[in-house]
Order: structure tokens, then C-alpha cells, then sequence
């Protein structure tokens, strides 16, 4: 075969194989979105409802816990404690 007739064959194959991937890629394209808005949807009402039941909990059920060592500011009494043998 001449020089001429294989780069026309490769330009003819190369053109063929993107053509192929450009058609492919416009059929799946459009269920890819669909997927993507779904799983998109999906994630932000599953956060809006974890992060509203966060903030219910936080109003319903309040407690302060103070730590030990915030309770100084008065007499300490050390105890040691014994094992009790039954």
C-alpha cells in the first residue's frame, strides 16, 4: 500500500473511533445528569433532615456539665476506697 492510502486510513479510523465516543458519550450523558440530580436531591433532604433533628435536639434536651476540676472552690475530702470481700 502506498504512504497516501494508510494516513487515509488512519485519518478515517481515528475519525470513525471519535465519532463513536462523541455518540456514546451524548446517549449516556443525559441518565448521567439524571443519576447525579437524584443522588444530588438525595444527599441535601438527608442532611436538611439530620441537621433539623440535630437542632430539635439541641433546644429539647440541654444539660451543663460542669468538669472536676471546676468543683475546687471548696473543701476537698480525699477518700481511699476498699474492696469489699462477699
Amino acid at each position: 500500500m502506498g504512504k497516501g492510502l494508510n494516513t487515509l486510513i488512519y485519518l478515517l479510523v481515528t475519525i470513525f473511533i471519535i465519532v463513536g465516543v462523541i455518540a456514546l458519550l451524548s446517549w449516556i450523558l443525559p441518565y448521567v445528569l439524571i443519576g447525579l440530580v437524584i443522588f444530588w436531591a438525595y444527599r441535601y433532604i438527608k442532611n436538611n433532615m439530620l441537621k433539623s433533628r440535630k437542632h430539635n435536639n439541641v433546644n429539647r434536651y440541654s444539660t451543663t456539665y460542669k468538669g472536676q476540676e471546676e468543683y475546687t472552690d471548696g473543701n476537698v475530702i480525699d477518700v481511699d476506697y476498699e474492696d469489699v470481700k462477699k
